[in-house]
């Protein structure tokens, strides 16, 4: 990931997944069965039911995929390449890893060692799979994920149990946190993380800071990752470094009021432009289509906001036009697409082809 400056900054940087072994494609010169994949879940919407003509070729090659070549690297392996790392650290040291083991699809072993599922049948865990594909309701996948988080856990844990052993956890700053949620099945008929689906079941993403001699306490003041290098600034009693967004507080720990920076977050693709601006009691979204959009798209909605304070799962929709200054603020940023600078830098065929198996097209 080179090519997309994932190693930016740092002295040494390693991507474990891509490399020279890929099974994922057939031999006969060209078929590619992750591209046939795709186009089956694509058709697996059209059913109400997970068992559909498509289901049998998806769990077919979901099960050749945990025989051969999972497209993610397990959570154990990561934290051995990265535990090794830490031991030739002999100075102060910053190092961040990023677990894919809850990324569908989840792989049925990792499920399994999860220990949370009723059922260890790798071929039942690929159908609940096919069924969360197919955006067809499966409770039992939710039990899956818990599964697969229990897992990721337990390999967290197995590096704060080196750093103990190696004399280095009271003097570590740990940061636990994600890229985004996950919305599995919680509305509007989805699982994944869609683009323009900017409500919290995305956005609210953990963060753990665990930070030597300091007492556990919960802090409530919405903060966004754009804001990950001021906390990792405050705790460390560095200078801030240059980075575009700042929270404009003292300490990123004090609460929010009315002259707080708000927390932004967003989504674009060639579609259009979605925002969403919080302040410390009320969230707004706002959507912005380039063209006339399906009245089913995401896009098409009016702009909502919702009192997170007293109404954390955003059930009970407010109208966004009673909140002018959080829509102003929202639509100052819209962004027109075409606007945007492209990437240069490409992909490898190996990455070309994980993302592939991963739902992407690239």
């Amino acid at each position: 990931m080179t090519e997309r400056n994932f190693d930016s900054g740092f002295e040494s940087f390693r991507n474990l997944r891509a490399g020279p072994t890929d099974h994922s494609k057939s031999s006969d010169g060209g078929f590619d069965f992750a591209d046939l994949m795709y186009d089956f879940r694509e058709r697996m919407r059209n059913y109400s039911s997970v068992l559909n003509p498509y289901t049998l070729p998806y769990v077919s090659y979901r099960y050749l995929q945990h025989l051969r070549d999972w497209p993610t690297i397990p959570g154990e392996k990561l934290t051995e390449a990265f535990v090794e790392d830490l031991k030739n650290q002999s100075e102060p040291f910053f190092a961040w890893t990023h677990f894919m083991d809850l990324h569908a699809p989840l792989n049925p072993r990792l499920i399994r060692e999860g220990g949370l599922c009723a059922s260890d049948r790798i071929v039942k865990h690929l159908l609940w799979d096919a069924a969360r594909a197919g955006r067809v309701h499966e409770p039992r996948y939710d039990t899956m994920y818990d599964s697969a988080l229990r897992y990721v856990d337990r390999c967290i844990g197995s590096v704060v149990e080196h750093l103990k052993a190696q004399d280095q956890w009271d003097d570590t700053v740990l940061i636990v946190t994600g890229d985004h949620g996950e919305v599995l099945f919680d509305r509007d008929g989805v699982y994944g993380h869609p683009r323009h689906h900017l409500y919290d079941d995305l956005l609210h993403v953990p963060l753990l800071v665990r930070i030597p001699g300091e007492d556990a306490r919960r802090v409530s003041t919405p903060f966004s990752l754009a804001w990950l290098h001021e906390l990792i600034a405050e705790v460390l009693d560095l200078p801030d470094g240059d980075f575009p967004t700042f929270s404009g507080r003292e300490s990123i720990f004090d609460p929010m009021d009315d002259e707080s920076t708000p927390v932004i977050s967003d989504s674009i693709d060639e579609r259009g432009h979605t925002v969403s601006v919080r302040n410390s009691q009320t969230k707004l979204i706002s959507h912005a289509p380039i063209d006339e959009v399906d009245d089913s798209s995401p896009l098409a909605a009016p702009d909502v906001a919702f009192d997170y304070v007293q109404d954390p799962g955003e059930r009970v929709s407010l109208d966004g036009n009673d909140y002018p200054d959080l829509q102003d603020q929202a639509k100052g940023l819209h962004t027109d697409p075409a606007e945007l600078s492209s990437i240069d830098g490409k992909f490898s065929e190996d990455v070309e082809q994980r993302l592939k198996d991963l739902g992407y097209r690239t």
